[in-house]
């Protein structure tokens, strides 16, 4: 049997569904636990995003932005 060509709107694993419904729900349920694993990592990246600026926003505010400051953190 071959494998028909997958377009953008089809799953990578579209080709079990001819076969047992039993592989069907696996595939819905391993995309869906992949689909979920990489929101909740965006969602945590956006969170350091944000705390990051407001981090440097309130360093810029107090004056601790500096040259110095800058080049010990690049040499890190």
């Amino acid at each position: 049997m071959t494998q028909p060509a997958l377009g953008a709107n089809h799953s990578n694993f579209a080709f079990l569904s001819d076969y047992d419904p039993l592989f069907l729900q696996l595939v819905q349920s391993t995309e869906q636990a992949f689909a979920d694993r990489i929101e909740q990592a965006a969602q945590a990246a956006l969170i350091w995003v944000n705390n990051l600026t407001q981090s440097i926003l309130a360093k810029a505010f107090r004056g601790e932005l500096t040259a110095d400051g800058v080049r010990l953190t690049l040499s890190l």
